[in-house]
C-alpha cells in the first residue's frame, strides 16, 4: 500500500496511491496517523483520487483513522473516488457515517 500524509493548516490530508490493501504496513500506518492526532491534528482526509483498488481492508484501515480522530474529538472526509470505488463505499455503507466530498477543496473547508 503507498501512501502520503500531508499536513496543512491543521488538517492531515492521508493520500492513497494505486490499490489499498493492507498488509503489514497497516500497523505503521496506523501509528503515523495517531501521533499526528496526539499532535493535535485530529481533522483528517482520506484522498482517493489516486485510487485504483480497495478491498475490505482498505475500508477497515479508513474506518480506524476515523474511529481514533473521532476519539479525539475530529473527524475524517472522504474525497475524490472514482465510480469504482464510490460503488465499494456505497455498498458497505460507509458513506452513512462519513462525510464524502467531490473535491479536496470542498473536504477541507467543512473543517
Amino acid at each position: 500500500m503507498k501512501y502520503d500524509l500531508i499536513e496543512k493548516n491543521g488538517v492531515l490530508e492521508m493520500q492513497f496511491h494505486g490499490k489499498v490493501m493492507v498488509g503489514h504496513e497497516a500497523n505503521d500506518f496506523h501509528d503515523r496517523v495517531k501521533e499526528h492526532i496526539e499532535n493535535g491534528r485530529n481533522k483528517l482526509i482520506a484522498n482517493l483520487t489516486d485510487v485504483t483498488f480497495m478491498n475490505s481492508s482498505g475500508i477497515s484501515l479508513i474506518i480506524r483513522a476515523l474511529t481514533s480522530a473521532r476519539n479525539a474529538g475530529g473527524d475524517l472526509h472522504i474525497c475524490c473516488a472514482s465510480e469504482r470505488i464510490m460503488a465499494l463505499l456505497n455498498a458497505t455503507r460507509l458513506l452513512t457515517v462519513i462525510h464524502y466530498f467531490d473535491t479536496l477543496e470542498e473536504a477541507v473547508e467543512a473543517f
